[in-house]
């Protein structure tokens, strides 16, 4: 039924599947999809997967179906991603005019995946979303990402990369160096400055993963990151992943010096139980004085803080009961939307906190914990007071995503789009 659906209609544009049968073959009768722009795949694991089915064979990935189109398709969107792609050699259908990418693998593939190849598939994207089931990358060649770093994806404005598979173990660790060496030459093409919007999401909090520091001196291809720039950058996405302060001013500094950065996260680092976390995080948030009344800035996240009363408070922690979070914030004049996510030993240091926050700050917007929770009834009074708004910070869908602008819409056009639950 579909094969024939898709057989007599030409002049199609948009096509989304959500769910495709094991049995269903796309049609491969040579005919051309001169315009369809859109196509997105998605999948049941019960009712089969690419991983299991060949290229082009019934439930398989539809390689040549892809090639027919390949004169038009401008976005590409599916999940679990063909065996055939992990290959030396892999078979990945040449798409020169596609720009925007998502895929997805399984969790349970522990084959590092290549890169590389897709830039020589795709060569003119705009949009690269992985994840966030893919487990490990493998970064070869990786002379090439240096050598061809102006050359690689010249016009990537958007890169994804979400990770939510389970916390990284000792016999990974060969991995996950390799798969750090991927994310650092990823964004550092073009020295990052075609970059707008990056994003970095992990399930767990990996410092192994930390791509804009070389805490160790030891990374030989640290180098493409010391003399990046990124000066178009937009924004910042990361909840989990702590960045070293200079690290972060190496990311991050040249798009402020030239007002574009409107966003980023700061998530402070893990400590111990015997550790003093609010003087180590004091620190660390010190060491961001750089970024410091910035007025390109309108969105902040901060997140892993620790709101705990310090064993022995360091000059001008917290004077004038002013917390330095809140002195921190209130140095950004167009501020409008924080999200905060703290862990706290005494609610009521919780409360303080935030209630500085909204005397400080000019916000409209804040994304907190126990937004409905008795204890936080001063702060949702002083927030309308202040006219601002308080939403659960725990509903992941309501956090602003700046970069969701940037993606591929549907094409309006007035063309044949074909949207499909189930076959």
């Amino acid at each position: 039924m579909l094969t024939l659906l898709l057989e007599k209609s030409p002049c199609l544009e948009y096509l989304k599947i959500g769910r495709l049968p094991s049995v269903f073959l796309f049609p491969t009768n040579g005919k051309t999809w001169n315009r369809l722009k859109y196509f997105s795949l998605g999948r049941g694991w019960h009712y089969g997967s690419f991983y299991e089915n060949p290229v082009d064979g019934p439930g398989g990935f539809p390689c040549s179906f892809l090639q027919d189109a390949a004169s038009s398709l401008e976005h590409l969107d599916f999940r679990e991603i063909p065996m055939e792609w992990y290959d030396s050699e892999p078979f990945i259908p040449p798409l020169p005019k596609l720009k925007t990418l998502r895929i997805n693998g399984l969790h349970y593939e522990r084959l590092p995946f290549p890169i590389y190849p897709l830039s020589i598939a795709f060569p003119r994207l705009e949009q690269l979303g992985i994840g966030p089931d893919i487990s490990y990358f493998d970064p070869e060649p990786v002379s090439m990402w240096r050598d061809k770093r102006e050359d690689i994806w010249p016009h990537l404005k958007v890169f994804i990369f979400e990770h939510r598979v389970r916390r990284p173990d000792s016999d990974g660790d060969g991995e996950i160096e390799r798969t750090r060496s991927a994310l650092r030459c990823l964004t550092c093409i073009n020295r990052g400055n075609s970059l707008q919007h990056l994003v970095l999401e992990f399930s767990w909090s990996w410092p192994q993963l930390e791509i804009c520091s070389d805490i160790e001196g030891e990374l030989a291809d640290f180098d493409i990151v010391r003399d990046s720039e990124f000066r178009n950058l937009r924004s910042f996405r990361s909840s989990r992943l702590s960045i070293l302060p200079e690290g972060a001013r190496d990311l991050l500094s040249k798009a402020l010096d030239t007002d574009q950065l409107t966003s980023f996260d700061l998530v402070f680092p893990l400590c111990f139980e015997d550790e003093p976390a609010e003087e180590i995080h004091f620190e660390h948030l010190r060491g961001y004085d750089w970024a410091r009344g910035a007025t390109s800035i309108q969105s902040l996240g901060f997140y892993k803080l620790h709101i705990h009363r310090p064993h022995r408070p360091p000059d001008n922690l917290n004077d004038q009961e002013d917390h330095f979070v809140a002195r921190f914030l209130a140095t950004f004049p167009n501020l409008r939307t924080l999200s905060i996510e703290c862990e706290f030993y005494h609610l009521a240091d919780y409360v303080s906190c935030l209630l500085q926050i909204l005397r400080l700050t000019h916000l409209e917007t804040m994304y907190m914990r126990l937004v409905d929770d008795e204890a936080c009834a001063q702060v949702r009074q002083a927030a309308r007071n202040k006219g601002v708004q308080l939403i659960e910070i725990s509903d992941q869908s309501k956090i602003p995503r700046p970069w969701s602008k940037a993606w591929g819409k549907c094409p309006s056009s007035g063309g044949v789009n074909f949207e499909i639950t189930r076959v």
